[in-house]
């Protein structure tokens, strides 16, 4: 064998192992991720929002989600970021957070603006926005 197929086969072996961590970490970041708005509860001080996080194959070690809430008309009311992790693989958690100083009548709807942090299955995913599928039990609709 010629120096040249020996270099050509290290190569080869090198940019295989590269592309199959690249791999792993895109399936990591692509593991899929249910968000669903279940309940809005009026609450001395505010609203009181319940969402079901529901993980996929992979636990979602950390999720802190941009959310801004709308009013019926759409116009926007407030926007925070609301951490909705952690959730075991394969377990659905609920995580609730209050909306300060607004009725749960002047919430229309809600849009997960984006995704400040998030870490599934023990790595950084920079790609979890697109793995989010959101849903809602009330007419007020969790859209992404």
């Amino acid at each position: 064998m010629g120096t040249r197929s020996v270099a050509s086969t290290a190569l080869g072996v090198a940019t295989a192992g590269a592309l199959s961590g690249a791999v792993g970490f895109a399936a990591a970041a692509q593991t899929p991720l249910t968000l669903e708005l279940n309940r809005l509860e009026s609450v001395d001080g505010g609203c009181r929002v319940d969402l079901v996080v529901e993980a996929g194959p992979e636990s979602v070690d950390v999720l802190t989600l941009d959310l801004v809430l709308f009013n019926p008309a759409g116009l926007i009311l407030r926007r925070l970021a609301v951490e909705a992790g952690p959730a075991p693989a394969g377990k659905r958690r609920v995580r609730a957070f209050l909306a300060e100083g607004l009725s749960c009548d002047s919430i229309g709807s809600a849009l997960v603006n984006g995704v400040i942090a998030c870490e599934i299955g023990g790595s950084v995913a920079t790609d979890c926005e697109r793995s989010i599928t959101t849903r809602s039990r009330l007419p007020v609709a969790l859209v992404n």
